[in-house]
């Protein structure tokens, strides 16, 4: 798809982005649905609502389209909405840092119950409550459309830094980019969401002390995922993530 979209310019992007627009709107008229029966329901006001993406998606920004292989803000980034019954609405968005894990412990003390101590994540109670104005400091994305032979990719989010680790490069100045070494199967892109939201200025060579840090903080949480304990999942259902491209070994396997 990417070649047909690059062979065609302009006029195949802007249909493809039409076609992204009305896929998003088909899903607001659905989420619509669920509100107006809610409300005759006089359950509105009475129900936690949380509504998040999985994902975001590149429509052909940083030359990429669709998701799963680049880790830039417009796939990861995602949209994240609570509702709480009896808790006031803010005026503008929150912008603490918070990840995809940090949605179950919240739920958890929502209703009462107490969150596994061995879990990612953290409340975002304190920031709903405006008691604090950030629960994290640093955010991770790792992944891709199967689990790679080589390096995972992924990202390292510290604001304002961003350190994505992935196989098709980096966008920006090919000069500023940093050549891979020995053994690694993924390039560190680095940038500044805060001056550059949009990442179009790569700053991988002037910053060797943050990529650095941030790359430790990746190793140790690789090291740290290794070391987890291992699900024991049905085989049957090993064998058929196995045929759409999931791999179980780990590195000391292959």
């Amino acid at each position: 798809m990417q070649t047909l979209v690059n062979e065609k310019g302009d006029e195949a992007i802007d249909v493809f982005r039409m076609h992204y627009r009305a896929a998003v709107q088909r899903m607001d008229k659905d989420i619509g649905v669920i509100i107006e029966t809610q409300k005759k329901r006089n359950r509105l006001d009475k129900t936690i609502w949380v509504l998040v993406a999985d994902h975001g998606e590149s429509l052909n920004d940083h030359n990429e389209l669709l998701h799963g292989a680049q880790f830039y803000n417009s796939v990861i980034n995602v949209p994240l909405i609570v509702k709480i019954p009896g808790l006031p609405g803010f005026s503008r968005p929150i912008p603490a840092l918070v990840s995809h894990v940090d949605i179950m412990p919240t739920i958890l003390e929502l209703v009462g119950a107490v969150a596994p101590a061995t879990i990612d994540g953290t409340s975002m109670m304190p920031l709903m409550r405006k008691e604090k104005e950030k629960i994290r400091h640093i955010a991770l994305s790792e992944g891709g459309v199967a689990i790679p032979k080589g390096e995972m990719p992924g990202a390292v989010i510290a604001l304002p830094w961003t350190l994505l680790f992935q196989e098709g490069g980096c966008y920006g100045s090919s000069s500023q980019a940093l050549p891979r070494n020995p053994g690694q199967t993924t390039s560190r892109c680095l940038y500044n969401l805060i001056e550059d939201p949009e990442q179009e200025e790569l700053i991988s060579r002037q910053d060797q002390s943050i990529i650095r840090r941030l790359e430790s903080t990746w190793w140790s949480f690789q090291k740290s995922r290794k070391q987890a304990l291992q699900m024991n999942l049905d085989p049957s259902f090993v064998r058929e993530l196995q045929r759409t491209g999931y791999d179980f070994r780990t590195s000391e396997e292959d």
